[in-house]
């Protein structure tokens, strides 16, 4: 199903990869009968952009419900066009020409509490550092289709250059809306 919008990369965390499938990461909060996690327990527990940590970002990102937590679960989406609309000009002009920096590590990342329940988290993301360079983006991007610009970075990316933490970017941060998928369900984004 992924394939037909595009290339699938397999995942940069392959021990929650599907054996049969290396492309699809497990996201789950489950452990097995010896106490061991089946997938990524804390996936998505920041505010994030998938992949922002790549050259080239992902596309999109596909989620599919199996089976849903008896708590949790929400997932938060936000309308980024809108967002990049209801900032000034003079607020656009001081963004367009700024780059964030991204990491694949949660530990450059103030912002962004570690889980406790993730197993060797910190040696997890040391590793990922290692081999995974810091990359950075416009702050700005410009849909190649649809020719619309939208904030890329988000409030959870590592540091954003040249832009003073007294900067109001609440606008980028207030369009959030949360949806709970159900068993069996797909999401897109």
């Amino acid at each position: 199903f992924s394939e037909r919008f595009g290339v699938v990369k397999p995942h940069d965390n392959v021990k929650f990869a599907l054996k049969s499938h290396p492309k699809i990461l497990v996201l789950s909060n489950d452990v097995d009968e010896n106490g061991n996690q089946v997938g990524v327990i804390d996936a998505g527990d920041a505010w994030h952009t998938d992949h922002s940590f790549k050259k080239r970002p992902a596309n999109c990102t596909i989620l599919y419900s199996l089976k849903n937590p008896s708590r949790g679960g929400a997932t938060d989406f936000t309308n980024q066009y809108a967002a990049y609309d209801a900032l000034s000009g003079e607020m656009k002009a001081k963004i367009a020409a700024l780059r964030g920096r991204h990491s694949i590590s949660k530990l450059k990342n103030k912002r962004v509490v570690m889980s406790g329940a993730r197993e060797d988290a910190v040696e997890f993301y040391k590793r990922q550092e290692k081999a995974i360079p810091e990359v950075t983006h416009p702050l700005v991007r410009v849909h190649p289709v649809t020719g619309r610009a939208s904030p890329s970075a988000s409030t959870a990316s590592p540091r954003k250059r040249a832009m003073p933490c007294s900067t109001n970017l609440s606008p980028i941060r207030s369009s959030r809306n949360s949806a709970t998928a159900t068993a069996g369900a797909t999401a897109m984004w």
